[in-house]
This record gives structure tokens, sequence and C-alpha cells, in this order.
């Protein structure tokens, strides 16, 4: 499979085996926004892929910050962001299901006015 690295591999006796997934496709644009205290915050998320590896940007508050821990096996895409919201550090853990230009599920937020758990629906934008 050239360049695509397979997603897990054994061996049997002799013979080696390998396993890829069929990444779902999240390069683009992608856009929501979390519920305040003081209001609603706007998100995008710039990705890109390579295979099943990913990297992107999330803008916040007219910032750029690179997302950590980007993971894509099959249609599960998951990431982390790290930023300052009301001057206090918060951690997000992304976790959902891409659906053709829709991710669906969950966000937990560490710290900040939002901490806690909600759901965290996506769309991506041309």
């Amino acid at each position: 499979m050239d360049e695509w690295e397979p997603d897990n591999m054994g061996r049997i006796h002799l013979k080696t085996f390998y396993y890829w997934i069929m990444p779902a496709d999240v390069v683009g644009r992608w856009v929501w926004n979390i519920p305040l205290p003081i209001g609603k915050e706007d998100y995008i998320l710039l990705l890109k892929q390579k295979f099943q590896k990913i990297s992107g940007k999330v803008a916040i508050q007219g910032k750029k910050v690179s997302i950590a821990d980007g993971q894509l096996k099959g249609d599960w895409l998951s990431f982390r962001v790290k930023h300052k919201i009301q001057q206090q550090t918060v951690l997000m853990q992304f976790n959902g299901h891409v659906t053709g230009d829709t991710i669906v599920g969950r966000l937990e937020v560490q710290g900040g006015p939002s901490a806690g758990n909600q759901e965290w629906l996506a769309k991506r934008v041309p």
C-alpha cells in the first residue's frame, strides 16, 4: 500500500498480516459554536489529512491554536485543544463520528466557564 501505514499488523507463524481502516474524508473547514454563560463562542477548524493522519488548527477568538493528539480511525475523529477563555486555561477533548459534512459527538471541557460534558456538532463549509 506504498506510503499508507497500516492501522495494525500481526503475525501468524511466519506470515505477517496488515490491517488498514478506510478513513473518512475530513479535509476542509469545519464550524461550530459552544454556549458560554456570556453567549455563544464560534470555532473554525481547518483540517489537513494524509490517509488516517490528521493535523490542523482551530480559530478561537481570532487566534489559531494547533490541535493535539489528532486521531482518525474510520469515521471516528478525536483531537484536543488547549487555550484560554476569560483568562482561564481550558482543555477541550473533541470526539465524534464523521458522516459526510457533519461531525456529531461529545466534547469534554476541563477548566473555564464551560467545564463539563456536552454534545458537539460541527459542519463542513466550503
